[in-house]
């Protein structure tokens, strides 16, 4: 039973000892990661249908580029992250779009409410700018953009509505024109 022990001990000790090390190392590299590792972007090029609209089953705020204006993004549509708080990402960590080759901003959700000034796109901290707004794709999507059809440079917001009927919540979304 002594040498049973004693070799269980010899084998597993030396292993125990192997795998803290492994999980110190992969904490270290964590640590690494977190605090000095690039920041994910917050936008995403996406695959769109005929006419750079999202496809139907896809939720969310795009950024409509005019046809080949941008070879980041081939397919000419820019899906944007959300956020329940506004603010979340600075100008540098939005996605930084020309002016001249921005055409809307699409907004698509299950329902778009009919009242369309609940779907606001603002640049922060500059005069609000008057837009238009379309609705689209029997209810489900928004095409806003300026009256003017120009972008002004600056970190624009895409504020829309998230809840239900009795539900005031919001979503925010961001990007930058250069």
């Amino acid at each position: 039973m002594l040498t049973s022990l004693h070799t269980w001990r010899k084998i597993m000790y030396p292993l125990i000892g192997v795998l803290i090390l492994i999980v110190f190392a992969l904490s270290l590299y964590e640590t690494y990661v977190t605090n000095f590792g690039r920041d994910p972007s917050s936008a995403v090029g996406v695959p769109a249908v005929s006419g750079v609209l999202p496809r139907d089953d896809q939720r969310g705020a795009y950024v409509q580029l005019k046809l080949g204006a941008d070879p980041r993004f081939p397919s000419s549509l820019v899906q944007l992250f959300d956020s329940d708080t506004p603010g979340i990402f600075t100008a540098d960590e939005t996605v930084q779009l020309d002016g001249p080759a921005i055409d809307a901003v699409i907004v698509s959700q299950s329902t778009i409410d009919q009242d369309a000034s609940q779907y606001r796109v603002y640049a922060v901290g500059q005069e609000t700018q008057e837009t238009t707004a379309q609705r689209m794709n029997n209810g489900r999507m928004i095409r806003i953009q300026p009256k003017s059809g120009l972008w002004a440079p600056g970190s624009y917001v895409v504020d829309v509505p998230s809840g239900g009927m009795f539900d005031t919540s919001r979503t925010y979304y961001t990007f930058t024109v250069k």
